[in-house]
């Protein structure tokens, strides 16, 4: 089983790289590098968050409701899970660095509308992804992330607020 889960991560990189062409090679293998590590370091579905490899005693985290409430977002797709905890967020239009520096049980912040950002959430196990400026993505994306069990939102506020937002609230990046 987790040969098969590794063997669909690691088709799941290609994919992105393929379907993201005007990376030059080498950006092309930073980025799968990076992905490796990321997953060589993931806990397996469905495991709590205090047994994370990257869990701190008193680390500060809060459930998507939670973050719902804070930034005043409407949820598009994946009202049921909203109890979902979460312990950082990302903010970034460049799925590249969301995929250098995001950590698992995160929740992305993004004014890009595109199916990419479906496929970097899935790959990278976040939790929710957000949409900022009053973005809506198409009805073809929300079908993509409720299949994959993501939630969806989308706020008024701009990236630079919302993530000042939940930062004041207490929901912090942590270290790279």
């Amino acid at each position: 089983m987790e040969r098969t889960l590794c063997a669909r991560k690691t088709d799941a990189r290609r994919k992105y790289l393929e379907l993201n062409p005007a990376f030059p090679c080498h950006e092309a293998a930073k980025i799968v590098k990076s992905l490796n590590y990321l997953h060589a370091r993931r806990e397996p579905p469905g495991r709590n968050i205090e047994e994370s490899p990257d869990y701190k005693e008193g680390e500060e985290r809060m459930t998507v409701r939670e973050v719902r409430d804070i930034l005043g977002a409407r949820v598009l797709v994946g009202e049921d899970h909203l109890d979902r905890e979460v312990r950082s967020a990302c903010g970034s239009d460049m799925m590249s660095d969301v995929l250098a520096f995001s950590k698992d049980h995160s929740i992305l912040l993004t004014g890009l509308c595109n199916a990419q950002v479906i496929r970097t959430a899935e790959m990278l196990d976040i939790v929710c992804l957000i949409f900022v400026r009053g973005k809506k993505p198409d009805e073809a994306m929300l079908e993509m992330a409720e299949e994959r069990g993501l939630i969806v939102m989308a706020t008024g506020h701009r990236m630079f607020s919302a993530c000042g937002m939940l930062y004041e609230a207490g929901l912090h990046s942590g270290a790279i």
